[in-house]
């Protein structure tokens, strides 16, 4: 769901939806209209067409959002079986068109891609590419630079406050961790198209004995699930967020890390997603569940019901 700026300057809440097949599809859900059970058709250039490729709602900083496309694709000049792939980010505006595509490897690594995400942070757009379980590379997609965050298990990365200025939650599959923007801003590399190679497990941990070599968390908390978590998002307030994994999900404090809220699923947890008052939208092999949020008066999550 995005607050879409409409050409006479009004915004509307839209659904956008891709399915595997790879046709973008949205729905017009403003007051006034009608809701189609189909939705209008939008063209999704190659690579986005793919089903690794992901769809990002990012604010635009003046009351809008703008939903992107995240890809990776061979741009190798002469593909050949076995031969060394050159992987590049593509970065795709669904309204604008290409922002971005860049390599978001080295040359002649192996280590296989996996999840993609994007946040705006600091006025700017950044790109989180996971790779091997292992670390995150981070592109800033104003500077083209990239840095590097050990984090295995990638499962989301949410823009918070930290002490007053820009922040990211990192969430993993069994930790959550917070860093302050201006320290992951003095790791971007100072030049370079291409990310740094990955060094080994014995090499990065005599790295990090060394003050600055790595950004380092503000705050680090275990997640209180009992699976590991695999889907995420961030509340309106900014002050909590929504993990899920198996048949589980749990509302928790971003800061202190604070469980507020267990829910048990009825199905697993296939997605998941927050309104713009607070709702919690959870999607599941047998339907979508829909929890309404209420707030006490101090602005604190007082509970969930369905």
């Amino acid at each position: 769901m995005a607050r879409w700026r409409s050409p006479d300057g009004r915004t509307r809440q839209l659904l956008f939806s891709r399915g595997t097949g790879g046709l973008l599809e949205y729905w017009d859900f403003t007051s006034g209209h009608d809701l189609r059970t189909t939705g209008t058709a939008l063209v999704t250039p190659v690579p986005h067409c793919r089903h690794t490729a992901r769809l990002s709602v990012l604010p635009d900083g003046a009351g809008a959002e703008t939903v992107v496309s995240l890809a990776t694709w061979d741009a190798s000049p002469n593909p050949v079986w076995g031969a060394d792939e050159d992987v590049h980010l593509a970065v795709h505006d669904v309204a604008r068109g290409l922002l971005l595509d860049r390599p978001c490897r080295p040359v002649g690594e192996r280590r296989e891609l996996a999840d993609l995400r994007a946040v705006r942070c600091a006025d700017r757009m950044l790109v989180f590419v996971a790779v091997d379980g292992s670390v995150v590379r981070v592109l800033d997609a104003m500077t083209r630079r990239w840095a590097t965050l050990w984090e295995p298990e990638l499962v989301d990365v949410l823009p918070v406050d930290v002490a007053g200025g820009a922040g990211l939650l990192v969430v993993g599959t069994e930790r959550s961790r917070i860093f302050a923007w201006q320290d992951v801003r003095a790791h971007f590399a100072k030049s370079g198209e291409r990310p740094a190679p990955i060094r080994q497990a014995w090499w990065r941990s005599r790295l990090a004995r060394r003050a600055g070599a790595q950004p380092s968390p503000v705050r680090a908390f275990t997640i209180p699930l009992g699976h590991p978590a695999r889907h995420a998002a961030l509340l309106p307030d900014g002050a909590a967020y929504a993990v899920a994994g198996h048949t589980e999900l749990a509302v928790v404090g971003v800061h202190d890390g604070r469980l507020i809220q267990r829910i048990d699923l009825p199905a697993r947890c296939l997605a998941l997603g927050a309104g713009p008052d607070g709702e919690l939208i959870v999607g599941t092999r047998n339907g979508v569940i829909l929890f309404d949020r209420l707030v006490d008066r101090t602005s604190r999550i007082s509970g969930l019901t369905s």
